[in-house]
């Protein structure tokens, strides 16, 4: 049985609208902004990398901001309403079909931003802004308030580290001892190596790796690129990508869905070093160099005879084998640090079990099924997950709770997750 899940990202649209006077900086110039959202349609059988991103229009259309403390958005009818801006902060609040959204004002490089989030649904709104400079400030929905939970989670003392993940506008860091979030770069895929490097997919979707900050390099990968991780080295890199096709069926194939691309293998020149089925999804790395995976039927004919589960390459990645227990359509592999085990996502769970298939336990039920994107902790001893966009976190002896920040609200992230020392 075939699921889809929409998440709904932020996207700013620049608009050529002609700004009038503003209060101030901190008071978002009046007039209409372009509002648009990303639907990432995936299907979860597993999820992750049969994703397609189409997109469209903001469900609500424009939004219009008439300087005076009024509202409206073009595509909803009685939408009417008003909003307040608080001039020594920047915080928008809004009453109407907006207010039960979460908002986050941003101005950079000339342009307003305004992305509403809630925590299944989120779209952005942009128009020119006549302030030079810059700033960025979140106003939380109502009802976001703290999580009693978050005295007893299983960070209180005993993690460090930081967390990264990404929200619509781009790459944070969630710093575990101190529950404060830090903007790194705009991205929506990553991954960072052991040495504190970064790979990652770009706007454009280029294949880049470098530092936090400073030069960085093109990775000449052929065709899509999704979800880069890297080797423990840094030296080769894993994704969802596409070969050059043999055929005019195949490139047709290849242009209109997703069903050429499969799990690559390839070093920091873009050389292909191997290559899995088709029927193979979200690969990613075990600290001794094999690929594990999780297995499709969703691709149905287009995977042959895929089946679906947990599965392990060996060493020269030129084999694999499924080592899950016959699992119900298990996803989001991810290897312990230590290579003792894995852990997945079935069913709207979290398991984990030894890397030869032993020992399978369930450390945590998430709230709905759409539960992914899981890393470890760099002791091995905890998981986090997303449970929608959730982020949260798991020890091994079934302790679960929210990751939450330093102000007591819950973390959302809508990509995967890293956990670095």
């Amino acid at each position: 049985m075939k699921q889809s899940i929409h998440a709904l990202i932020a996207l700013g649209l620049l608009t050529a609208c002609t700004q009038n006077a503003s209060a101030g900086p901190l008071d978002p110039p009046s007039g209409q902004y372009a509002c648009a959202q990303n639907e990432i349609v995936a299907v979860i059988l597993p999820d992750g990398a049969a994703t397609n991103v189409q997109t469209a229009p903001a469900p609500f259309g424009d939004l219009v901001l008439d300087g005076a403390g009024g509202y409206s958005l073009t595509g909803t009818e009685r939408s009417k309403a008003r909003y307040s801006a608080d001039l020594d902060t920047g915080a928008l609040r809004f009453t109407g079909v907006l207010a039960v959204f979460s908002n986050t004002y941003e101005v950079s490089n000339g342009t307003a931003h305004i992305f509403f989030q809630s925590q299944s649904f989120s779209f952005g709104c942009s128009r020119k802004s006549a302030f030079p400079g810059s700033f960025k400030v979140h106003t939380p929905m109502p009802g976001e308030a703290k999580d009693s939970r978050v005295a007893a989670g299983p960070l209180n003392g005993t993690h460090k580290g930081l967390i990264y993940f990404t929200k619509p506008d781009g790459l944070y860091t969630f710093n575990v001892e101190t529950g404060t979030e830090t903007f790194v770069r705009e991205t929506d895929s990553f991954d960072i190596a052991p040495n504190g490097e970064f790979v990652w997919i770009n706007r454009a979707g280029e294949m880049m790796t470098g530092e936090a900050s400073g030069p960085v390099q093109t990775v000449p990968a052929y065709g899509a690129r999704v979800a880069p991780k890297f080797s423990r080295n840094a030296e080769r890199i894993v994704y969802m990508g596409e070969t050059p096709p043999n055929s005019v069926d195949e490139a047709m194939l290849g242009a209109t869905t997703t069903a050429n691309r499969r799990p690559l293998v390839i070093d920091r020149n873009g050389n292909v070093l191997a290559s899995f089925g088709n029927q193979y999804v979200e690969p990613s790395w075990t600290p001794d160099g094999r690929i594990i995976m999780a297995g499709s039927k969703a691709a149905g004919s287009l995977a042959g005879n895929a089946e679906s589960g947990i599965f392990l390459s060996d060493r020269a990645l030129s084999s694999v084998q499924r080592i899950d227990p016959g699992m119900e359509l298990p996803h989001s592999p991810a290897v312990s640090r230590d290579g003792k085990r894995v852990a997945f996502a079935s069913a709207g769970r979290i398991y984990v079990m030894g890397l030869d298939g032993s020992d399978a336990k369930v450390i945590a039920a998430g709230a709905s099924r759409f539960v992914g994107s899981l890393a470890w902790s760099p002791q091995s001893d905890a998981v986090i997950f997303r449970d929608n966009e959730q982020v949260m976190v798991a020890r091994l002896n079934s302790d679960v709770a929210p990751l939450n920040a330093q102000s007591g609200l819950k973390v959302y992230a809508k990509s995967n997750l890293v956990w670095t020392d």
